[in-house]
C-alpha cells in the first residue's frame, strides 16, 4: 500500500503532466487534436483528485483534545484526589 506522501507526489505529477498537456493543446490547429489533449488533461486532473482523496484517507486524524501520556493522567487524577480530600477536610472543620 501506498503512503500518503507517495500518493501526493504521484498527485502533483499529475497535475504536472495535465498543465504541460494544457500548454500543448494550446498549439495545435487541428480542433480535434486539441480536444483530445484536453479530455487526457482532464483525466489526469481527476485521476490527481481521486489520489489526493486517498492520502487524506490514508492520514491519521489528529484529534481535537490533547493525547495525554499515562503518567499525565496519572498526575491528573492524583491532583482531583488531592482536592477532593482537601475540600472535604474543609466541610468536616
Amino acid at each position: 500500500m501506498a503512503l500518503p506522501e507517495e500518493l501526493e507526489n504521484e498527485a502533483a505529477y499529475n497535475r504536472d503532466i495535465a498543465a504541460r498537456a494544457r500548454r500543448m493543446a494550446g498549439s495545435l490547429t487541428l480542433g480535434s487534436d486539441r480536444k483530445r489533449i484536453e479530455r487526457y488533461a482532464d483525466d489526469l486532473e481527476h485521476h490527481a483528485a481521486d489520489l489526493e482523496a486517498q492520502a487524506r484517507a490514508l492520514r491519521p486524524i489528529s484529534p481535537s483534545a490533547p493525547v495525554l501520556t499515562w503518567q499525565q493522567q496519572q498526575d491528573k487524577q492524583q491532583q482531583a484526589a488531592e482536592h477532593d480530600e482537601a475540600e472535604s477536610r474543609e466541610r468536616r472543620h
